[in-house]
């Protein structure tokens, strides 16, 4: 703080004073007008370094006290102001809790001593620190170092000042200025990383400009390269996908066929598990059925034969009866039913034989059976594979075909739909043309309707008519442009732009004839040869750098530039009445000035112009209208024409759109039947694939069928045995039945020659042992019967489960092969459709890229032959250059030669005769000069005139143009004639030539093998080498970029977090200190743009107590006050 300030010769103090002490609360100076408050103040102002202008003097030695005791004599030399300092340490919260820190003092003092006008010695001015001379930068660091800031004057706020606050805009609007957001800022600290973020950005523009430029380079090697790479890649991804989309294809095809297969198999194979099952419960019933008839069989065979033994008793009783009569029949019977029993026991073990054969053979049998069935409906199928596969491979063929036919006519309609967009394109731009040109002679008749007869007849004529060799450039408005913005200034300013441009005096005597002839009345003229040239050219300083009317004016040829000038003049343009007046009068020399609005002022300070009705139209817009174009001149009939050839247009406009629609229709046809057969054509190719597998598996399969529907050699050798075992049995049953019917004969003989004996009684018992024995036979047939029934029957039921069992299991392979199969066909189906979609996504992309590369191939080809043929023109321009150049040396110097020759030639008397035209000559020229001066000044005034008088044209020019030329002829012929050569001597001068010439193409010859590039090939080669070359260069400007603007950005992170930290610390205590202050009030500082704080500054609203919010401009005095200290 400071503690005391002496002040000694300084201003109102004379001598030693002491100011102080002062207080750590002492913040402020207030007191009454003269009361000393400037004087401390201008003394701290003065010690810590301000100007005199800032203290409100003109020199430094004005603060050295003077008053009438310190007048001439006696004048005080020097003043001095020190400040002393001392640190303090706060102890508590009261006014006077504080302490002084020991051996703290420092003091700061400034001298001024005063100079001497007349010796020509400045006021010197010194500072001191702690009684030492110091520089005021060491002042400044001292000071600064203990929190004072010199340069920015944050710790003294003086009178004034407190309101510049209020006055402060939110942002400066150069880098010099200051506003609210630059004076916070500068107290928190956070402009440290200005200066440095600008570098850093600027440093990031520099190396994004050298990086563009390096891009640029990269992206002009590359484009070529990249065009086609990208196509390329298109292509072979296509190719990718499409081979992918095959390969599944031919996977599905493959799986559908091995589903298929399956499935017959799985139903075969179910069908023969069923009969299989199903043949095995039959056989096991019978085998079950067969057991349970064995007891009743048995039971049976037991009453049979007590039933037999029984009535053969009783019908022994009765041959014992008759044994006497009948012993010698009964001792036969008895012999031959001995000899019949083993025959009748042999015959039933050879029929179970024979049935048991029989059985096993019949099983063996149907085995091969099956197979043979399962043989011929392979052969079968496999036959029609054949015929399957010829209307595959046809159906393939013509898919094929109209594939290809697809294609070329897609092509075609493509080249087609594309030369009938661009026809569109051409045709909707004709009829445009033709309606613009035709509304614009409608309007250029309708406007050239107040134009003369005169103008309308001369350039009629001029376009077809007598005035056609005439010169006639056209009407002066027709023959420039300017801005829509001037059309009223150039029509007001500029009182010739109906007059006719003509290139020579004599196509105006024309035109002048023409008007005579017809009638047609006046018209004004500028003859193109009599203009002065030059004078447009000169540059002229403008008031305030005012546009000149001449400047703004766009001439369709650069040899009416003269005649615009004529017109127009130094006449300059101003935006309002008021510029125009400053400009016409206020800067020495008077100008001629128009507005835009049509306010003329001339340079004799006349005013005109202006009002309700303003000149406009006069000459041609660079929008399109005004003027008199040269359509509007072609008149009515030009203009129906127009219309006509604008509706043929448009008619042909309409056909090429609708056959544009008709094609994209065709095309759209096409791409579908093209996507139909992309996607047919490899499904009858896997079909084919699959005959091909089909096939194979048939023919693989056959082989086994037919080796199953034959037995194998055991089976076969068994089968032999088991036949030969039933031929065997048959022939032995054979036997041994023929001998049992022999014996069964003669026993029924003796037995009827026995019952005969023993009569009716006898005949009834034999017949009741007949039935018994018959019954014993069918229950031992019976039993017989059952016990071969179950075991057949057993153990066809077993081989019939095995044969279940064991297609119930190949069943059971083949479902879980079919789920397999359907799994992974439906993971194929997903894995396809991915591919099928991004195989379509490819195929329109490649389409797409494939329109995008045949453009840029075209584009391509078409700028190489035209880079061709520049470089082509360029060497021909360059070798006919050479020639030209080589042509125009010889020619000047055959020119000099044969000069040199003519000249030697001439007599004296040709010299003379020469001398005296020339005196002739130079007479004729200086009264012709005179003469145009006169006509050029008529011209002049004539055209100046508004009103548009008509310009009289000098013929005495061309009566004395004749008249030097009569003499001049008569003079020349006077000269002698030229010799006359010789063919021989001739001849010498074109051998000469000849020998020239060839010295000159030798020459040639030479130059061209110096400059041939013969490296041009290998330049060539170097290129791709080159953009590697620059590619690297671009990565490392690049890296160099991102480093630089990574530092840009973290310097402006930084600036931004201090700043924003310290500007809700000041926010918060504004706010605090404006409401203790006013007792109800608020303030805020705002920022404009929330998201970028330095991009729109910040704003200081106020809402004093009992008010609305308001901006701090927008407050009173006081209010200002207030809000600026708080």
């Amino acid at each position: 703080m400071i503690s005391k300030m002496v002040v000694e010769n300084f201003k109102s103090y004379a001598g030693v004073r002491e100011i102080g002490p002062f207080h750590k609360c002492f913040t402020s100076i207030v007191g009454p007008n003269g009361s000393g408050k400037s004087n401390n103040i201008d003394a701290m102002l003065f010690v810590f370094g301000k100007k005199a202008k800032k203290l409100r003097l003109n020199k430094m030695s004005e603060l050295i006290h003077s008053s009438d005791a310190y007048t001439g004599a006696n004048a005080l030399q020097f003043a001095r102001v020190g400040v002393h300092f001392h640190e303090i340490v706060d102890t508590g919260s009261g006014d006077e809790d504080y302490s002084v820190v020991p051996n703290s003092q420092c003091t700061v003092e400034r001298e001024v001593v005063r100079g001497d006008p007349e010796m020509k010695v400045p006021d010197k001015s010194s500072y001191y620190l702690n009684g030492k001379v110091a520089k005021f930068s060491e002042v400044a660091k001292y000071l600064g170092d203990k929190g004072i800031d010199l340069d920015n004057n944050r710790f003294l706020i003086l009178q004034g000042e407190v309101e510049m606050i209020s006055m402060m805009p939110p942002k400066g609007k150069t880098p010099t200025d200051e506003g609210l957001l630059e004076y916070l800022e500068d107290i928190i600290g956070s402009n440290q990383y200005v200066e440095d973020a600008d570098a850093a950005m600027k440093v990031v523009e520099a190396l994004t400009e050298t990086r563009q430029e390096k891009l640029n380079r990269v992206k002009a090697v590359e484009k070529e390269k990249d065009t086609l790479e990208g196509g390329k890649m298109e292509a072979e991804n296509f190719m990718g996908k499409e081979k992918e989309f095959a390969s599944y294809e031919r996977r599905d095809i493959k799986m559908r066929e091995d589903i298929k297969f399956s499935n017959a198999q799985v139903k075969q194979l179910a069908n023969k598990a069923r009969q299989g099952e199903k043949k095995e419960k039959e056989l096991k019933d019978k085998a079950e059925r067969a057991e349970k008839s064995v007891p009743t069989c048995e039971k049976n065979l037991g009453t049979a034969e007590e039933s037999k033994l029984k009535e053969e008793k009783k019908l022994e009783e009765i041959y014992e009866e008759m044994k006497g009569t009948t012993a010698a029949l009964r001792s036969s019977l008895e012999s031959k039913n001995t000899e019949l029993a083993p025959v009748k026991e042999e015959l039933s073990v050879f029929q179970a034989a024979l049935e048991t054969a029989q059985t096993e053979s019949n099983l063996l049998s149907d085995a091969t059976t099956r197979s043979r069935q399962q043989l011929e409906d392979a052969e079968t199928e496999l036959e029609n594979l054949d015929t399957f596969q010829a209307d595959k491979e046809e159906e393939l063929k013509e898919a094929k075909e109209t594939l290809e036919e697809s294609k070329t006519r897609l092509n075609e309609a493509e080249e087609e739909e594309e030369e009938l967009a661009s026809k569109e394109v051409e045709l909707q731009k004709k009829h445009s043309t033709y309606v613009a040109k035709a509304e614009e002679a409608k309007a250029a008749l309708q406007s050239g309707s107040t134009r003369s007869s005169a103008v309308r007849g001369i350039l009629k004529a001029a376009r077809s008519g007598e005035l056609r060799n005439a010169g006639i450039k056209g009407r002066l408005g027709d023959l420039a442009t300017i801005s829509d913005k001037y059309d009223v200034a150039v029509s007001t300013a500029c009182g010739m732009l109906d007059h006719i441009v003509c290139e020579t005096t004599q196509g105006a005597q024309m035109a002048l004839k023409f008007l005579r002839k017809h009638g047609l009345g006046r018209a004004n003229f500028i003859p193109l040869d009599k203009m002065k040239r030059g004078s447009h050219d000169r540059v002229v300083e403008t008031p305030e750098g005012a546009p000149r009317l001449f400047d703004l004016i766009s001439p369709k040829d650069s040899s009416i530039t003269p005649a615009l000038f004529l017109g127009v003049g130094q006449t300059i343009v101003a935006p309002d009445l008021e510029t125009a007046t400053r400009w016409a009068y206020d800067f020495g020399k008077r100008w001629r000035v128009v507005t835009v609005g049509g306010q003329l002022i001339e340079t004799s300070g006349t005013m005109a112009g202006g009002g309700k009705s303003v000149r406009k139209g006069g000459m041609n817009l660079s929008s399109g209208g005004g003027g008199s174009t040269d359509v509007a001149d072609a008149g009515a009939e030009d203009a129906k024409e127009l219309e006509d050839k604008a509706n043929k247009a448009m008619m042909m406009y309409k056909e090429c759109r609708k056959n544009r629609r008709d094609l994209a229709e065709e095309i759209h046809t096409l791409n579908k039947t093209i996507k139909t057969l992309t996607v047919k054509i490899p499904k009858l190719e896997m079909e084919l694939a699959g005959v091909d597998t089909t096939r194979t598996e048939l023919t693989k399969s056959i082989p086994e069928l037919r080796a199953a529907s034959t037995l194998s050699k055991e089976d076969e050798a068994k089968l032999k045995t088991l036949k030969a075992k039933v031929a065997k049995c048959e022939k032995d049953m054979k036997s041994t039945a023929t001998l049992a019917s022999k014996l069964e004969g003669e026993v029924s003989s003796l037995q009827k020659q026995i019952v005969d004996a023993g009569g009716a009684k006898l005949k009834k018992q034999q017949k009741a042992v007949d039935t018994a024995q018959k019954n014993l036979k069918d229950a031992n047939s019976a039993l017989n019967a059952a016990k071969v029934d179950i075991v057949t029957h057993t153990k066809n039921a077993a081989k019939a489960g095995e044969e279940a069992r064991a297609a119930a299991g190949q069943m059971a392979e083949e479902e879980k092969k079919l789920a397999d199969n359907a799994e992974r066909l439906k993971e194929l189906e997903g894995e396809a459709f991915k591919v099928h979609e991004a195989f379509e996504a490819a195929k329109e992309a490649t389409e797409a890229k494939k329109s995008e590369l045949d453009e840029a191939a075209l584009e391509l080809e078409e700028l190489k032959r035209s880079v061709g043929k520049a470089k082509m023109a360029e060497v021909e321009l360059q070798g006919r250059l050479s020639r030209h150049d080589q042509e125009l040396k010889e020619h000047n110097g055959r020119v000099k030669f044969w000069r040199d020759e003519v000249g030697k030639l001439r007599d004296a008397e040709e010299a003379d005769a020469e001398y005296d035209l020339s005196d002739d000559e130079d007479e004729e020229e200086e009264g012709e000069e005179e003469g145009d001066e006169g006509k050029e000044e008529g011209v002049e005034g004539g055209e100046g005139e508004k009103e548009g008088d008509e310009m009289s044209v000098d013929t005495e020019g061309e009566e004395k143009e004749k008249e030097k030329e009569t003499k001049k002829k008569s003079k020349m012929s006077k000269i002698d004639p030229l010799p006359t050569f010789t063919e021989m001597a001739l001849a010498q001068f074109v051998r000469r030539e000849l020998k020239r010439e060839i010295e000159e193409l030798e020459k040639e010859r030479d130059q061209l093998a110096k400059t041939a590039n013969m490296t041009a090939i290998a330049e060539y080669r170097k290129k791709e080498a080159d953009y590697l070359e620059k590619v690297a260069e671009l990565d490392k400007i690049t890296d160099e970029r991102n480093e630089a603007r990574m530092k840009w950005d973290e310097l402006r992170r930084l600036r931004l977090e201090k700043f924003m930290d310290g500007f809700g610390q000041i926010t918060l205590k504004l706010k605090e200190m404006y409401q203790m202050i006013t007792l109800g009030g608020d303030a805020e500082l705002e920022l404009v743009d929330s998201l970028d704080p330095f991009s729109e500054g910040i704003v200081f609203s106020v809402r004093p107590p009992k008010k609305s919010w308001k901006n701090i401009a927008n407050l009173s005095g006081g209010e200002k006050t207030l809000s600026s200290l708080a």
